[in-house]
């Protein structure tokens, strides 16, 4: 194989002004593979075209539909072969894209040959070649969109390609001095008619026949030129392979004769050992044998000189015995009593006996009762009633899920609770357990929960809002691969009490949709790119209930969140919520409505912990604000100033039933915090600086001493 031309063109970007670019390389060749890195927004590029020497565009690649995951990658699509011309021009067509969004390619490597190459197997493609190659080496050869799926074995198939070239490829050359020039067949006679035929001869010759007759010939002997070709370059690799295989036969000649007399060593040195080893054996019995005689001499002569004492000692000790197993049956003659009165009293049989002990055994336990006695064992722990809590947390093998699922389905019928956090588990899998025994399941959750093949959940919300209609906790925290039409089924719900969908990819809109539908919502964790004025007036118009709200936004990006933050509009709309007994919140930039944020907390009665996070500055202001809340017991502050100049005991003051008061990169003086531990032992203090982590741990001490 001629040696590969790699080259890579850094520095790409596609706008809305045009939907193509096109790149330049230094050398032509036949185009062998085309690769791209594509930064951001992947799956963009729908069509990849070369141009030939008479500046025409020649498609190699066509692809509208395709799912692609929002990461960068290396995507290097089959191409159309053959591709029998050199280029040095591509051009890569874009999707339409909106104004705002915008295409980023890190580099794009064209990898061709200087000559033109053919599979020796003639019903195979270039690619086909190397989709077989490639499935030797990279574990995605199913994804028959991108041959780079895998990028540690990254053209590998093509470094396999050239290593075993005369194997799988040939070399096609054409051989233009000894084809015919139509055109020259036109303006002059012909050179194959001439060597067989009289100058008359041919004048009798239709010109069109000399041409078909000439074209013709050109055809056929470029058949056999590729045909010779290909028979050359298989004459060659067989004569090396014969080679080979008589220099391997020399050498098995020459291992077998060593072999042979290793073999006769090794029989003789076996035997050597056996006798030695059998010699020693007889040697280390017969010392064995003495030592043992000598032992038995020495306890005959012990046993003789103790006999009359051990004997006296042992009916002192029978005597004791005695008196001991009268007591011990007496015992137990009252105990047996009192069991059997406790069994007529409490349970009529015994297996009403084993439910109730079954219903105070672990999982594990119960599901091996059945190895005990299987007829009766089996049956009782087959109870539904047995099963209404079900925790598969942290199982990391999908056919072990898969068993579980299998095993739980027929003794579930009455599951309430069921609990998959940080679990692995087919999609399909779950989705039947859901259809058999989800009709009552109450609390569900799914953080952290992963699927093979990358998988989406959209099913398994589905499945969720048809059959678990009387679902009040939903727990989908980190979850991946669920896009906004897998968020609509959860519209169907109606009975959620408790929802936490931190760290989600969910819109607003189907937030405030969900919510429309839940008005029992007393519990709601949610953090993502969302707008939460929007949340915060649809919670207190729809969730009149709502006890514990945790809102936080997932994007670092200062101008993805511009319009995003809380506003007044939705600090006034939380005074709505009455019965509010935990709020956290980011507070980050709110500095002008601070005030009006602690004035509307501190309206909540009920509300008894506080968790605000954000670089403003703590007044006694606002801390007489928050006294207001007279049933406040936890205090939580995060990157926060406080501005208390005459009395920072006034904080603690302020608060007669708090129990814990954390501070965290906060700026504050380290001899007040040992003055409140002291002065508020009741008060657990913690705090926690950035820059000093000492300090956490002294006072850390310090609050497990009081």
């Amino acid at each position: 194989m001629t040696e590969a031309i790699e080259e890579w063109t850094k520095g790409l970007y596609m706008t809305t002004e045009n939907n193509y670019i096109d790149i330049e390389f230094h050398e032509a060749v036949y185009p062998v593979r085309v690769s791209i890195y594509e930064i951001y927004n992947p799956g963009n590029v729908i069509q990849i075209s070369a141009q030939d020497s008479n500046n025409h565009w020649i498609q190699l690649w066509d692809e509208l539909s395709q799912i692609v995951p929002p990461k960068s990658r290396l995507f290097s699509p089959p191409l159309s072969h053959p591709c029998d011309f050199k280029t040095k021009m591509l051009r890569l067509t874009f999707k339409k894209s909106s104004r705002e969004s915008y295409t980023e390619l890190g580099a794009v490597m064209l990898i061709g040959t200087s000559d033109l190459i053919l599979p020796r197997n003639p019903n195979e493609s270039l690619s086909n070649l190397l989709k077989r190659i490639n499935s030797m080496y990279s574990p995605h050869h199913d994804d028959v969109h991108n041959l780079t799926a895998d990028s540690k074995s990254a053209h590998l198939d093509i470094v396999h390609l050239q290593q075993n070239f005369p194997k799988n490829c040939v070399i096609y050359k054409r051989y233009y001095h000894c084809t015919l020039d139509l055109k020259a067949v036109e303006e002059s006679e012909p050179n194959v008619l001439r060597e067989i035929a009289s100058e008359e001869e041919l004048a009798q010759i239709p010109r069109e026949l000399t041409r078909k007759i000439n074209a013709h010939f050109n055809a056929k002997f470029e058949k056999f030129i590729t045909a010779k070709a290909v028979f050359e370059t298989s004459r060659k690799c067989l004569e090396q392979n014969l080679e080979t295989a008589q220099k391997e036969l020399a050498e098995q000649k020459l291992d077998d004769e060593c072999r042979g007399k290793l073999e006769l060593a090794k029989k003789s040195n076996t035997e050597v050992c056996s006798n030695l080893e059998e010699v020693k054996i007889e040697v280390h019995r017969l010392q064995e044998s003495v030592k043992r005689l000598e032992k038995e001499t020495c306890e005959l002569r012990r046993q003789r000189d103790t006999v009359m004492d051990e004997a006296n000692a042992l009916q002192l000790q029978v005597e004791r015995r005695d008196t001991e197993i009268e007591r011990m049956f007496t015992e137990l003659s009252s105990l047996s009593s009192q069991f059997q009165t406790a069994i007529a009293t409490k349970c009529q049989t015994l297996n009403e006996i084993l439910q109730k002990i079954f219903k105070y055994l672990d999982l594990i336990t119960l599901c091996r009762m059945n190895e005990v006695n299987y007829m009766r064992f089996d049956n009782l722990t087959r109870d539904p009633l047995l099963y209404t809590r079900l925790n598969m947390r942290n199982i990391g093998s999908k056919k072990y899920m898969c068993k579980l699922f299998c095993y739980f389905i027929p003794r579930c019928k009455y599951l309430e609770q069921l609990d998959l956090t940080g679990s692995y588990f087919d999609v399909n899998d779950f989705v039947n357990f859901l259809n058999n025994c989800g009709s009552c399941v109450t609390h569900l959750r799914l953080s952290q929960c992963s699927t093979p093949s990358r998988q989406d959940l959209n099913p398994v919300l589905q499945e969720i809002a048809k059959t678990c209609k009387n679902l009040k906790e939903l727990d989908l925290s980190f979850a991946e691969f669920i896009d906004d039409k897998g968020f609509s089924y959860l519209e169907g719900l109606n009975k959620l009490e408790h929802i936490n969908f931190r760290c989600l990819y969910i819109t607003t809109e189907r937030c405030c949709k969900i919510l429309q539908n839940n008005q029992r919502l007393r519990e709601i964790t949610l953090q993502g790119d969302i707008i939460i004025d929007f949340i915060i007036i649809e919670l207190a118009n729809s969730c009149p209930d709502l006890e514990v709200i945790e809102l936080g936004q997932s994007s670092s990006n200062e101008a993805e969140l511009e319009g995003w933050d809380l506003t007044l509009q939705g600090v006034y709309a939380l005074e709505n919520c009455k019965n509010l007994q935990k709020v956290t919140l980011d507070i980050c930039g709110y500095e002008d409505m601070s005030d009006d944020l602690f004035r509307s907390l501190s309206s909540y009665q009920h509300l008894q912990e506080i968790y605000l996070s954000g670089y403003f500055v703590l007044t006694d202001h606002k801390l007489e604000l928050l006294a207001q809340c007279k049933n406040l017991k936890k205090l939580f502050f995060e990157c926060t100033k406080i501005d208390i100049p005459n009395n920072y005991s006034f904080i603690l003051e302020l608060f007669p039933k708090l129990q814990e008061f954390y501070l965290k990169h906060c700026f504050i003086n380290n001899q007040f915090i040992n003055q409140w531990i002291e002065r508020y032992p009741h008060v657990k203090t913690l705090y926690e600086r950035s820059d000093n982590s000492t300090v956490l741990n002294d006072v850390l001490m310090r609050s497990r001493d009081v």
